[in-house]
């Protein structure tokens, strides 16, 4: 899998729904950080030579680790462990707090990645990325 193309699509999908929109520094390369109407992060794309990492901020309840297995295909992971897979920081509050899914795929995963099934993820997201305001 080519990260830095992922990366490219990724953002170019959270663009395409209406209100929300990418920044990134220099220091951040391909990486990026996606905000929605209300001007607010949910979330984070970082890119390097040897992984890309996607960060979710989902509203609560809503993503159970079925569901994200089903959708990407790809293992449950510990926080912190260098290999491809996915963790869900679970809230067991309402909005404003929120859950956060992590999703690390290596360059050298050895699994096809679904990539349209990824994609078509994100873009749920970035459409439901709203339930965060300025109150939250």
């Amino acid at each position: 899998m080519d990260i830095k193309n992922l990366s490219v699509m990724i953002k170019s999908i959270i663009e395409s729904i209406e209100g929300c929109y990418t920044t990134t520094t220099e220091k951040k390369g391909l990486g990026f950080v996606p905000k929605n109407k209300w001007n607010i992060k949910w979330g984070q794309i970082d890119v390097n030579d040897q992984k890309i990492r996607i960060v979710l901020d989902t509203m609560p309840g809503k993503y159970t680790r079925e569901l994200i297995e089903n959708i990407l295909d790809i293992p449950e992971k510990h926080k912190g462990s260098k290999k491809t897979g996915y963790f869900i920081k679970k809230t067991d509050k309402s909005i404003p707090f929120y859950d956060a899914i992590e999703i690390s795929i290596y360059h050298d995963y050895q699994k096809n990645i679904p990539t349209k099934e990824l994609l078509e993820f994100i873009k749920t997201c970035a459409r439901e990325s709203s339930f965060k305001t300025k109150a939250s």
